[in-house]
């Protein structure tokens, strides 16, 4: 459920896309959005440029946040996810396509980044020079931790106040 009009996962063309472009105090995100919708020829969004949509008075009501979603769904429905992060991104619009293992797989910038090994492995989230990332030499076996991983939740396990511990 939308709680602002403005942030959350919307449908579009080839699967989701996350949008962040309620103001919180930075001011430009969502006339940004308003500006690209209506530009879009999408039917009633000109409505989304009215100062009041800015007021999250306004904006968290469910009315305004059920049109609101309406028009995104409108506006996003012939439109892939990449495209949509794409552009968003050239509008400095908050929005982020939600990527499947495979979609992840393909990602041009992780491609660039050569951030999957040899083996498929994901490679460091950072790079440094002093510590450089070390994946592991193999993959672990089928629950090689789970004798460490039920001594964790026994060690950990409270007992209700009053009784002892099991």
């Amino acid at each position: 459920q939308v709680r602002q009009a403005g942030i959350g996962v919307y449908p579009c063309a080839d699967g989701h896309v996350f949008l962040y472009a309620a103001d919180s105090g930075v001011g430009r995100g969502w006339k940004l959005l308003a500006q690209w919708i209506a530009e879009a020829g999408v039917a009633g969004a000109e409505e989304l440029l009215d100062p009041r949509w800015q007021d999250s008075g306004y904006n968290t009501q469910a009315g305004p946040c059920a049109r609101f979603a309406a028009l995104c769904a409108e506006f996003a429905r012939h439109r892939k996810k990449q495209a949509l992060f794409e552009q968003g991104q050239a509008r400095r619009i908050a929005i982020s396509p939600l990527n499947s293992a495979t979609d992840t797989i393909a990602d041009p910038h992780l491609r660039a980044r050569e951030f999957f090994d040899p083996r498929g492995w994901p490679g460091a989230p950072y790079r440094l020079s002093s510590t450089p990332w070390h994946a592991p030499a193999a993959t672990p076996a089928l629950n090689a931790d789970a004798p460490w991983v039920r001594s964790e939740i026994e060690r950990q396990r409270v007992a209700p106040a009053g009784l002892p511990r099991a």
